[in-house]
């Protein structure tokens, strides 16, 4: 049986991120392999208080490179929901296939 999900945030599923009436719910088993990704998204300049373009570097699991840059682009919407206008104000800098673990660096 298919199930939908009801909450759908600026026209994407939060849980399978397919758009509105495409949601397929994540209980379908003919929905197309997801794989893990890494994003890197670039803030809107409206949210770079200090002018020192600031990113947004998270981690999602989708069926293909652009589903993942939606998927982060929702996730850098929730996280800044009070400032953030819509979540394609997040511009994509770059998709890896993976979950790549980030090491902070002194300078």
């Amino acid at each position: 049986m298919v199930k939908t999900h009801k909450k759908v945030l600026h026209g994407l599923c939060p849980v399978c991120h397919h758009h509105g009436d495409d949601c397929t719910g994540a209980e379908n088993k003919r929905e197309p392999m997801r794989r893990n990704y890494s994003v890197l998204l670039l803030y809107p300049d409206y949210l770079d208080d200090m002018g020192i373009r600031e990113t947004y570097f998270t981690h999602v699991k989708s069926a293909s490179p652009d589903d993942a840059v939606e998927a982060a682009q929702v996730n850098a919407f929730l996280a800044n929901k009070k400032s953030a206008h819509e979540p394609e104000d997040f511009a994509p800098l770059a998709v890896f296939r993976g979950h790549l673990e980030m090491e902070p660096c002194r300078g």
